[in-house]
């Protein structure tokens, strides 16, 4: 968020960034079938409830481009990107989004046309 705020912006007003209020409106906030699509890492050490774990609520950056783990470490300090911090972009996106985005769930989800709304 403090890197890439223009990114950020972008996303925060997405469907993604407000996944988690969905689900409370619809009362299914602790619907683990349905929190898994709508929170970051829910059992994966990411989202836990609301309560402590509200920063994870919402579709988030790591869900789509994975943990980069030392991405601030590296670029914080200046450092030049290491090939073991991981790539930004997943081999398979739009698999990666099928996890989700599946028929029934969201029959009207075009890969090509609704990867443009991510940020």
């Amino acid at each position: 968020m403090n890197c890439h705020d223009n990114i950020y912006d972008r996303w925060s007003g997405t469907r993604h960034a407000r996944a988690m209020e969905s689900l409370m409106q619809k009362d299914e906030h602790y619907n683990p079938e349905c929190v898994q699509c709508h929170a970051t890492g829910f059992e994966k050490g990411g989202f836990i409830s609301l309560n402590s774990t509200p920063e994870y609520r919402g579709v988030q950056c790591s869900a789509c481009h994975g943990r980069m783990q030392g991405h601030m470490e590296i670029h914080g300090s200046g450092g030049e990107e290491h090939k073991e911090e991981g790539r930004l972009i997943h081999e398979d996106m739009e698999r990666l989004c099928l996890e989700c985005h599946t028929p029934k769930r969201d029959n009207d989800f075009d890969f090509e046309r609704d990867k443009k709304r991510v940020h």
